[in-house]
């Protein structure tokens, strides 16, 4: 596979996400806001954006997309997904969710089903998971769940500092009937402002027959 077909499809995965999401939130009530994340390794690099927008009292939209660079393989490798939720209340939300995950030969777009929670304690603890399970498709008619578990503390360095730690941590378990497809865990340690946060991260993933770990540094921006 050529570096041009590659980052072909990942302009194109990347650009359908984008077009999704501002389509999405074109009539949204709250202006959208996001992130996009630089992590860079011994190994790897990934560039990780998020946006969200409230389209309307109980209604909101998510889409993120991450591209992974491999050094070793000279590969550039897209996944993203749009998320549309409904509230239930006391946190819960109702999730459709589309994926769009990178094959040697095309885009698998991939629905999915399930329910997300969200909470915050205080100012700086917020707690955050999503379980779902594919709609089995012509392409992808083996069924899966997969559950993402996400924590982030955000303590200030001083009473009048502007300035606070970073303390992340994100897992994704993808199971099917003979157990782990695959898994993945993210870690985040630094500090950072009201927009801008950087410091050390660790992504770590598994599947059956393998194991990989990248360690580096990371540079974020919340708009």
């Amino acid at each position: 596979m050529t570096n041009t077909t590659q980052k072909a499809r990942n302009a194109v995965a990347t650009a359908t996400a984008g077009l999704m999401t501002l389509v999405g939130t074109a009539n949204a009530a709250d202006m959208p806001h996001g992130s996009i994340e630089t992590m860079f390794g011994d190994n790897k690099m990934t560039l990780d954006t998020k946006v969200s927008a409230k389209l309307s009292e109980k209604v909101g939209a998510f889409g993120r997309c991450v591209t992974t660079t491999d050094y070793n393989a000279n590969s550039v490798v897209p996944f993203a997904f749009i998320d549309l939720s409904y509230s239930l209340g006391n946190g819960v939300n109702a999730v459709y969710e589309t994926q769009f995950i990178n094959l040697p030969n095309s885009t698998l777009i991939t629905p999915r089903l399930g329910l997300e929670y969200f909470k915050q304690t205080g100012k700086y603890f917020s707690l955050y998971t999503i379980g779902t399970v594919n709609i089995p498709t012509e392409k992808d008619p083996v069924a899966n769940g997969e559950i993402v578990f996400s924590l982030n503390y955000t303590p200030k360095l001083g009473n009048h500092s502007k300035l606070h730690y970073v303390v992340g941590a994100e897992t994704v378990t993808n199971f099917g009937k003979e157990g782990l497809n695959f898994a993945t865990q993210n870690f985040r340690l630094g500090v950072g402002n009201k927009s801008l946060e950087g410091g050390l991260a660790v992504n770590l993933s598994e599947t059956p027959s393998s194991f990989n770990q990248t360690i580096g540094g990371f540079l974020s921006y919340k708009f």
